[in-house]
């Protein structure tokens, strides 16, 4: 039994080694042929960067070996890389525009109320008075309202007289037709210093909630109310869509 037994372990060794070297790679395959001081033609094989844990430690300091050889190769690559990556962010970085940034920052300010930099409020700036905006008086509904009513609305339909400059005002013409088309875009902002509209449609996004959650109907109003709806809260959120409701 004992004779059996190893004869079983040493059948299994064989063939977990068969199998080991039907297994290897390319690279590991080479390793002989590297000891015989051949092999030059494979430098810069990508097999080396697929399979580099098949590297022979061993032989990269022999100078003369294709290992030494390769591993300066791929140091080389590497700074070469890595001096390109610096030279294209650079080229990134220094040719790149703060146009469409500054035109985000004017936008946000614009429809934020912000003050801005005018020479009424520079001093304010010297001062450290850092800049202020109207949304940020929004901490409830009543003042929600409040700003929509008078600051936001306001901003969103400025009269466009204050801008009858001939700011990028065009005039199409057509060969067959006896009328013309005038494009006068909207301008938002400073009257001396206008700027696009980037806003598209102007739409409120609602905030709804679950009926008969998280309230309850007065025995003198049900004949009249059925249902009733508390103040928003996380609890008692919809989300249901308009397709189910």
């Amino acid at each position: 039994m004992g004779m059996l037994s190893r004869e079983i372990v040493i059948r299994k060794l064989k063939e977990h080694e068969r199998f080991r070297k039907k297994e290897q790679t390319t690279l590991a395959q080479l390793h002989d042929v590297f000891e015989e001081g051949e092999g030059l033609e494979f430098l810069g094989d990508p097999m080396w960067w697929r399979y580099p844990e098949d590297i022979d430690t061993d032989r990269i300091y022999i100078t003369s070996g294709v290992e030494f050889r390769q591993i300066r190769l791929m140091a080389r690559e590497i700074v070469f890389h890595f001096l390109l990556l610096s030279f294209v962010t650079a080229y990134i970085l220094n040719t790149r525009s703060t146009d469409a940034f500054l035109a985000r920052e004017e936008q946000l300010k614009f429809w934020q109320g912000c003050n801005t930099t005018t020479p009424e409020t520079a001093r304010e700036f010297r001062e450290s008075i850092f800049e202020r905006c109207d949304v940020e008086s929004v901490v409830d509904i009543r003042t929600f309202w409040t700003w929509l009513d008078r600051k936001f609305v306001p901003l969103a339909f400025t009269p466009q007289p204050a801008y009858e400059s001939g700011y990028a005002t065009r005039t199409t013409a057509f060969d067959d037709n006896p009328f013309q088309i005038d494009l006068a875009p909207r301008l938002i902002g400073d009257p001396h210093r206008p700027a696009n509209l980037l806003l598209g449609l102007i739409r409120m996004r609602q905030i709804r909630v679950q009926k008969n959650q998280g309230c309850t109907v007065s025995s003198l109003f049900s004949h009249i109310f059925s249902d009733c709806r508390a103040l928003f809260q996380e609890a008692h959120q919809s989300t249901t869509t308009s397709t189910e409701i």
